[in-house]
């Protein structure tokens, strides 16, 4: 029987699988380290609260009724920057801008802050929804979340939690007598 020759395979076969292979090793490491690092940097923007939370929700409906009519947002920067406060819809599309509040400890106004001003670290940001966008109309029904754009550092920040708004009508009151 005559000898096959097996087919070798060329150089660049035998070197450039390795290689490749080598380089992704080194790509997931890399990745993995930046990973870490980003874990172990603080957050910049922390201490965020939705009120008033009824079921672990902030739900609101203003209709009106003296009951959950506007939804309270509060918030904090760990990092001063210029920046923007603003409720964004299920399509992440801005349904409302808001001059901010700083609040001391117990809660009370200490200055306002109109959109892109300096956002001092370290100070508590407030302000109130009461379920309205541009020209006083009513939102949609839908879950609604807070974005804080920091303008020196061209970032854009969403944490978790939403405020759920409820578009319900106005339900008259029984008159007295008759």
């Amino acid at each position: 029987m005559p000898d096959r020759e097996q087919p070798r395979r060329p150089i660049a076969n035998r070197v450039l699988a390795p290689a490749i292979f080598a380089l992704l090793v080194l790509a997931t490491v890399a990745a993995f380290a930046v990973a870490q690092r980003l874990k172990r940097e603080p957050l910049v923007l922390d201490k965020v609260a939705f009120l008033p939370l009824v079921g672990g929700e902030t739900v609101i409906t203003p209709n009106g009724d003296g009951h959950a009519d506007i939804a309270r947002v509060r918030f904090r920067l760990t990092k001063s920057d210029h920046g923007v406060a603003q409720l964004i819809d299920r399509s992440d599309r801005p349904v409302r801008t808001f001059t901010l509040k700083i609040l001391s400890e117990k809660g009370r106004l200490t200055a306002r802050l109109a959109p892109g001003s300096l956002l001092p670290a370290y100070k508590t940001f407030g302000f109130r929804w009461n379920g309205r966008i541009g020209g006083g109309r009513l939102a949609p029904t839908g879950p609604y979340r807070l974005r804080v754009r920091l303008l020196g550092e061209d970032r854009t920040l969403v944490p978790g939690g939403r405020i759920r708004l409820h578009t319900l009508r106005r339900v008259p009151k029984p008159g007295i007598g008759g």
